[in-house]
C-alpha cells in the first residue's frame, strides 16, 4: 500500500505501508533462499548500491548536470521582476 504525499516544492513522495502478513511472507521467502541465496542477494544489493551511489558515479552525475546547466541556462532563463502592490 502506498500513499502520495508531498508539496509543490517536493512532489511525488510515496509513503509505503505494509502489513504483518506481508512482512512474515517476505521473511519466509528470505529463509527459503538459504545461506547461498541470501549471500547472492546481498552481493547483488551491495553491487547496486556501489554502482548507483558510489563516489565516482555521484561525481560524474554532478559533473554532467553542471555541464548541462552551463550549456543550457540561457535557453531556460526567465527574468523576474518585483512589483509592489
Amino acid at each position: 500500500l502506498q500513499s502520495l504525499v508531498g508539496s509543490q516544492n517536493v512532489p511525488y513522495i510515496y509513503e509505503d505501508y505494509t502489513t504483518t502478513d506481508t512482512i512474515a511472507e517476505k521473511m519466509y521467502q528470505m529463509w527459503k533462499l538459504g545461506p547461498e541465496g541470501r549471500e547472492k542477494l546481498g552481493q547483488k544489493a551491495y553491487d547496486y548500491a556501489n554502482h548507483e551511489f558510489g563516489y565516482q558515479n555521484t561525481v560524474d552525475k554532478w559533473h554532467e548536470t553542471m555541464i548541462e546547466t552551463i550549456n543550457t541556462w540561457q535557453d531556460k532563463y526567465e527574468r523576474y521582476t518585483c512589483e509592489e502592490i
